[in-house]
């Protein structure tokens, strides 16, 4: 069996002003050095007008990767995720040091929101 982490309890994001985004807290993301694998769940119960994604990262303050992005016309409910330690650098399949989510809009004065949960299991 694997460690279950929760990486974000439900979370409610909304807004209806231009926004650049939100980014889960710094001393929250998930340090992964420890693991080499991990299954991420990504439950969406609605989002609209935004993007949400899964990132990666081997160091602090370097490029994350997207793992996975989910808007209203991919989101299916819960999106399951698989990632490994022993895939080429910069592969999105590949399980980085460090794991955050991060929600973006168009940057619009559009209503935007979104409900969503992301629990994992590492090995």
């Amino acid at each position: 069996m694997g460690k279950r982490v929760v990486i974000e309890n439900w979370m409610s994001l909304r807004g209806a002003t231009g926004w650049t985004g939100v980014m889960q807290e710094v001393e929250d993301w998930v340090d992964t050095s420890d693991y080499n694998s991990a299954v991420v769940r990504i439950e969406v119960s609605s989002i609209a007008g935004c993007t949400l994604y899964l990132e990666g990262c081997d160091q602090s303050g370097g490029s994350f990767v997207t793992h996975k992005a989910i808007d209203a016309a991919t989101s299916d409910g819960a999106t399951v995720v698989t990632l490994l330690r022993q895939v080429p650098f910069g592969a999105a399949e590949r399980l980085n040091t460090l794991m955050r989510w991060r929600v973006t809009g168009p940057g619009s004065p559009n209503a935007w929101s979104a409900n969503f949960r992301i629990t994992g299991v590492f090995k």
